[in-house]
């Protein structure tokens, strides 16, 4: 699990705000910019479960890696 379990995106529920603001009961299910914040959002978690620190270390050029190495013992 990554670290931080709060969403990135946190809805203010637009539609209720502004001259025509929709009443609370008629926004019982997410709208579209939240729905669509939440897929992207998941998504992006789910591609960055897969990726681990020695992956991006995998990633470094050679003399960077003995370093990352070094730095990652316990």
């Amino acid at each position: 699990m990554l670290a931080g379990d709060a969403p990135a995106f946190r809805c203010t529920e637009i539609r209720q705000n502004g001259p025509f603001g929709a009443a609370p009961e008629a926004c019982a299910r997410p709208c579209g910019v939240a729905q669509a914040m939440a897929n992207a959002e998941r998504a992006w978690r789910d591609s960055l479960a897969g990726v681990t620190v020695a992956d991006l270390a995998a990633d470094t050029d050679a003399t960077r890696q003995q370093a990352v190495r070094l730095w990652l013992r316990p």
